[in-house]
């Protein structure tokens, strides 16, 4: 953090995106019951993702805090796993 804007100052604008909540009780039994956890783990190696977890997208850009000139940027999207 910076009092003044300098060389060399980068300003970060981040957001979480695609925000999905846990369905904590499906979650819970797709975990205890083996049926339905192995289910649960043909449909994650179908999709990349258990069912009924949460999932985040986060977008994060970095810019020149003098020139205000994109410097960098990224999207990464992340689910929970059993």
């Amino acid at each position: 953090m910076v009092e003044a804007l300098r060389p060399g100052v980068v300003r970060i604008r981040a957001a979480c995106t695609d925000l999905v909540p846990v369905e904590l009780g499906l979650n819970t039994v797709t975990t205890i019951i083996p049926q339905l956890r192995m289910l649960s783990g043909v449909f994650a190696l179908a999709t990349g993702s258990n069912r009924f977890v949460g999932q985040v997208g986060i977008e994060v850009q970095f810019l020149d805090a003098q020139a205000n000139q994109v410097l960098a940027e990224d999207v990464a999207k992340e689910a929970g796993k059993k």
